[in-house]
């Protein structure tokens, strides 16, 4: 296996960890390190790094995501391919510079793991061979607790780009439709003092073949127990498929029957297929496909927008 060798720019738990790493059998070349670092002097260390030879893929997580998305153009420019963290960009005009660096959506590959998902592909194929009918609708709801390290602004996406994409990523695989037109409808009730920060939010969409998909996401879960919940519902002419994306099991109920399955070991990760590729083995993923959700969310939420619990004080404050 020819190695793969990694830049890692940033820092974060979303960085690929040593066994996820070796499992893809890459090398780690150079580290950068944000920390205390200007945006000039990150830029500049992470261009030497991309200079060498050895090195085929930069791994980029970095606040705000435009610092992402300028470092990824960097790394395109000089030969190398890009995994960037979700949301991969949070504005219309970043979306574009990363189309202009990669026009042909071949080497700037976004982390949306459902689409390396043992669970997510279940359901992808239970879907995909007629069990529960046609696919009419998709359901999908995703929760977490609020945390103090969450930023307050959304310079890394907020919650509709950091949570609403997974479900739209679910819709696209289980429906084998395109994102048509996406809305969003979000509250700034209960957001802490002195932020905008959105704690809960609704997105709905049309897929190109006529199928609807709703996405429910909020950062509302109490404390314990998982961290997170995370929940799709496929609904079908015959039946539906319930995915519990933190059980890692694929519920199917259809008129004459039920059962519940446990994921698959899993499949090989993000990292691991982005490196294989790079080793020029096909995939049925593909950066397009990864960018999709991001892509449409940022549209959205710059033209189909609905925000509310505004309050005199937070409307004075802009």
């Amino acid at each position: 296996m020819t190695p793969v060798g990694l830049v890692i720019v940033g820092v974060g738990g979303h960085l690929p960890s040593e066994s996820e790493i070796t499992d893809a059998g890459a090398v780690v070349r150079h580290v950068i390190d944000p920390t205390g670092l200007s945006p000039e002097e990150i830029t500049r260390r992470a261009t030497l790094a991309f200079a060498d030879p050895l090195a085929h893929l930069a791994v980029i997580d970095l606040t705000p995501r435009t610092m992402q998305v300028g470092i990824a153009e960097r790394a395109v420019g000089t030969g190398l391919s890009a995994l960037i963290e979700r949301p991969a960009a949070t504005t219309v005009h970043d979306i574009r510079r990363l189309t202009a660096a990669d026009p042909e959506h071949r080497f700037i590959w976004e982390r949306a793991t459902p689409f390396v998902d043992a669970s997510y592909l279940r359901m992808q194929e239970i879907a995909s061979d007629g069990e529960i009918g046609e696919v009419i609708a998709v359901m999908a709801s995703r929760s977490y607790p609020w945390a103090s390290w969450r930023t307050l602004d959304e310079s890394s996406g907020g919650l509709v780009l950091q949570s609403a994409g997974y479900g739209l990523d679910a819709a696209q695989l289980a429906t084998n439709q395109r994102l048509g037109t996406v809305r969003v409808l979000d509250t700034v009730r209960g957001a802490p003092a002195g932020s905008t920060a959105r704690r809960a939010a609704t997105v709905t969409a049309e897929l190109e073949g006529g199928a609807i998909a709703t996405v429910m996401v909020d950062y509302l879960k109490p404390a314990g127990g998982s961290w997170g919940r995370d929940e799709v519902r496929v609904l079908g002419t015959r039946g539906t498929i319930r995915v519990d994306g933190i059980a890692r099991t694929v519920e199917v109920t259809v008129d004459d029957g039920h059962r519940l399955e446990q994921a698959a070991a899993e499949q090989p990760g993000l990292l691991t297929t982005v490196a294989n590729v790079l080793r020029g083995e096909s995939s049925p993923v593909t950066p397009a496909r990864l960018r999709a959700s991001t892509t449409a969310l940022v549209a959205a939420l710059e033209r189909e927008r609905t925000t509310v619990g505004w309050d005199d004080e937070r409307e004075a404050r802009g």
